[in-house]
Formats: C-alpha cells, structure tokens, sequence
C-alpha cells in the first residue's frame, strides 16, 4: 500500500495516534521530578546500608533512651525498609523512563514505609525517644511516597507512561 500524503502531513498525522506503548510528551517538569525522585531513593539506599552497618561503637554519642530505642527495634523491620527504598528507588527509575511499572513499585514503597514508620514510632514508642527533626522525617518520608505514588498515576492518566 502506497501511502500518497506528504512526509510531513504522514508524519503529523502518525503522532496524533498513540497506543499504552506510546507515551505522549510528559512536560519538562516531570524529567527534573523523576531525577529528584531517584536522588531520594538512593539517599534512602544509602541510610538503609548506614543501618545495616550500625555498631554499638556507633552509639556512644546517644542518649541512654535512645540507645535502647535502637536495640528495641526488632531486624524484621529492616525487610520493611528495604521494601521501601528498593522499590521506590526502582519506581523513581520507571518514572523517569516514563513507564507504567512504576506506580506499582511506589504502591509498595508507600505501603512499607507506612509500616515502618509506623511501628518505628508508635509500637517501640520511637517518637517518645526520637527528637523532632526525626519525627518530621518521618512524616517527610511518608509524604513523599505519597506524592511519588499520585504521580505516577497522574502520569498515566495524562498518558506520559508507556506499559
């Protein structure tokens, strides 16, 4: 079949049709969101790694609360932390890659660091030994994964995701 239009007109024509596979143009913002998303995620990497490396040497600077607040936290919550940044670090990728799965991985981000949070600060009375900076990260972190969840699933809506 001979398509007889002009190069032009074919080419203006074929971008008005899109597909789940063909995203359409998100807006510059986004890009410098989903970078900023990703930076993040990998200083949430990085502060899950801090963690998994804590030492006892390391709390000589603590008070004696919130020396026992840190041992009081049982390792299972750690699977709960990797969930939150691992996926969220992934999601931020996919955000900036302009694709689908990454409203997933922010659903499960958003889910474990709730949990987290949660049993952080309110089942080991975290906040009752946290100073406020601590308590204002945490609702920081919850928040965010909040907000990266909602766009990746405006940006689906508006049709910038690709499956």
């Amino acid at each position: 079949m001979n398509d007889e239009r002009q190069p032009a007109a074919a080419a203006e024509a074929d971008a008005d049709i899109t597909s789940e596979d063909t995203p359409i143009g998100a807006p510059k913002w986004f890009r410098i969101v989903a970078i900023i998303a990703i930076v993040w995620n990998l200083m949430g990497c990085a502060s899950f790694v801090f963690h998994l490396l804590f030492t006892e040497a390391m709390m000589k600077d603590m008070t004696p609360e919130k020396q026992e607040w840190v041992k009081s936290v049982p390792g299972w919550i750690y699977i709960f932390f990797f969930l939150s940044v691992a996926p969220g670090t992934l999601g931020s990728i996919g955000l900036l890659v302009r694709k689908a799965w990454a409203t997933p991985l922010f659903a499960v981000s958003l889910v474990s660091v709730v949990i987290q949070m949660g049993y952080t600060m309110f089942i080991v009375e975290g906040s009752d030994v946290l100073g406020a900076g601590d308590k204002i990260m945490s609702l920081v972190v919850i928040a965010l994964a909040a907000v990266l969840l909602w766009l990746s699933m405006h940006a689906r809506k508006q049709g910038w995701m690709s499956s």
